[in-house]
């Protein structure tokens, strides 16, 4: 099957977006949000078949979140989620990120496609999803990282027993120090 896969505007595709985002999750996962950071879609055809985004990350300043993507079932496994993930590194880096994070909640096909394109798992000091997700970072260049400045005040935490915001980086109740890398996993990483 052909796809192809463009950047689209979030407000003019709102209604597409959310409803795309309806097929794919139902009400397991809260709604999207449109109007916040950068969007692409997915067709085959004339039919809309996934979706993605990518966000300024509210936690990490350089630093952006990969959002949400979703993939209409009978069109998943012809490898669509790792193109929106090279689509929106791509773009990225031409807004100057320095790393890239994001979280995955009881999905192995995903924490799959973000092994394959190089992210790594990681444990940030605030945890912005459930508290049984998985946290992953992949840093977009080398010189960044020895570059990188350690922002303050960004973070909030996540209570114990909560369920997770609908927006994991809209949380900044609580201050909190450190960047994507959070110490001693930054040497690591930089070794890989």
């Amino acid at each position: 099957m052909a796809y192809r896969i463009r950047e689209v505007d979030g407000y003019d595709e709102a209604e597409e977006l959310k409803t795309l985002h309806d097929a794919c999750f139902g009400d397991e996962a809260p709604q999207c949000q449109p109007e916040i950071g950068w969007w692409w879609m997915a067709w085959s055809g004339k039919e809309a078949v996934g979706f993605a985004s990518l966000k300024q990350s509210d936690r990490y300043a350089n630093v952006g979140y990969l959002y949400r993507v979703g993939v209409l079932p009978w069109h998943r496994g012809h490898g669509l989620q790792r193109r929106f993930i090279r689509a929106r590194e791509a773009k990225a880096r031409r807004l100057g990120y320095v790393a890239l994070v994001t979280d995955t909640t009881d999905n192995p096909v995903s924490a799959n496609s973000l092994i394959k394109a190089g992210y790594h798992i990681h444990s940030p000091k605030f945890r912005w999803a459930y508290n049984h997700s998985i946290y992953w970072r992949r840093w977009l260049n080398a010189k960044a990282i020895r570059g990188y400045q350690r922002p303050s005040g960004l973070a909030g935490n996540v209570p114990e027993g909560s369920k997770g915001p609908c927006s994991p980086h809209l949380q900044l109740d609580a201050p909190a120090q450190g960047g994507p890398g959070d110490g001693e996993e930054r040497g690591r990483e930089e070794a890989n």
